[in-house]
């Protein structure tokens, strides 16, 4: 007669694996989640994070938080809110022996504002790096192979608190990084990204980075296209100061740094643009007279045909790490697509890296 399984020796040590495993699901998240709670509340004076609740997936090697926020130590403001992140093993690069995880962000909001740019600045570029890094090393302690942000959106105001409509904002934004940890020297990594302006106007961004390269070499390029110029009166009224009641504005840039050599260029187009309106918008004298120059320039240098004010602003390096901006000939090509040659819209050069 068999003996019953129950009492066999291996299925003691089946149960005890399961019990062990199901015991690592259920307390060590909670147990992480603490001590890295710990470290994002004190490695820096300016800031804090927190993640609310932790997950583990031992199947998939992977781990993720849920609800994290970040604000300002002075006054508890709130920058950064995160809905979920996700981090797991890269399992197609086991194969080519290395280690290296893949992070999913979904649904992050910043939320920016000048006294919260001003903090950053004053705490120093340096203790900003030392601290993202920080950050990383505690939530995602490996290289890293690729990045996804799905569903986020960036807010900036010049004054905290006002309502999302009255801030300069970025929404609907996607974003992805591929190769970010390169093995090779020339190792390419790519970023691209899409968003909305103000609701109305997309983005699109795209960069390489050579991050092995000595000094670190780069380019990228950014469309905007048809952002409507009345929708950011509000923010716009106040920091520069103009109001538009019509118009669009389209732009394109692209740059360059490769062997300490930096080069670029602004391609600006403003459509259908007026400036000035009711007398009981302006805010003082010096709007006034800040609307008055940019009417009075948009009249002068618009395209009768195209209906459009454009330029390109050539810049690049020169001696002592200094950026040299071509104003004659920003100026020369306005000129130009005033009196009946109209510039094209869109990129002109791409200056990818070679």
């Amino acid at each position: 007669m068999k003996r019953p399984i129950y009492k066999r020796f291996w299925f003691y040590g089946v149960v005890f694996a399961l019990a062990l495993v199901l015991s690592a699901r259920l307390i060590l998240p909670w147990v992480v989640l603490n001590q890295v709670n710990a470290q994002l509340a004190s490695f820096s004076p300016l800031y804090a994070l927190h993640i609310r609740d932790a997950n583990l997936n031992l199947w998939r090697m992977a781990y993720g938080g849920i609800d994290t926020r970040g604000v300002l130590k002075k006054d508890a403001s709130e920058f950064l809110y995160v809905k979920s992140f996700d981090v797991s093993l890269a399992f197609r690069e086991l194969l080519r022996g290395r280690m290296v995880v893949d992070v999913d962000i979904e649904e992050a909001r910043v939320t920016l504002s000048t006294d919260i740019l001003r903090a950053v600045v004053g705490y120093g570029a340096e203790k900003t790096t030392k601290d993202a890094k920080n950050v990383k090393d505690s939530t995602v302690p490996f290289d890293l192979e690729r990045l996804r942000l799905k569903d986020s959106s960036i807010f900036f105001s010049d004054i905290p608190g006002l309502p999302q409509e009255q801030s300069f904002h970025l929404t609907e934004l996607s974003a992805e990084g591929l190769n970010l940890t390169p093995q090779k020297k020339d190792g390419l990594s790519l970023y691209t990204a899409q968003g909305k302006i103000q609701k109305t106007a997309d983005l699109t961004f795209l960069a390489q980075v050579r991050p092995n390269a000595e000094p670190v070499e780069w380019s990228l390029r950014t469309e905007l296209r048809r952002l409507e110029l009345r929708l950011i009166n509000p923010i716009a009224g106040r920091m520069i100061p103009l109001t538009f009641s019509s118009g669009e504005l389209s732009a394109y840039f692209a740059a360059r740094s490769q062997k300490n050599d930096l080069q670029g260029y602004v391609k600006p187009f403003f459509k259908d643009t007026h400036l000035v309106g009711d007398a009981r918008d302006f805010k003082g004298g010096r709007h006034f007279i800040f609307e008055l120059l940019a009417s009075a320039g948009n009249v002068l240098l618009k395209n009768s045909r195209s209906k459009a004010f454009a330029t390109k602003i050539p810049f690049k390096s020169v001696k002592n790490g200094k950026v040299r901006v071509d104003i004659g000939k920003a100026i020369s090509v306005s000129l130009d697509n005033a009196i009946g040659n109209p510039i094209a819209p869109g990129m002109d050069e791409t200056l990818d890296l070679k």
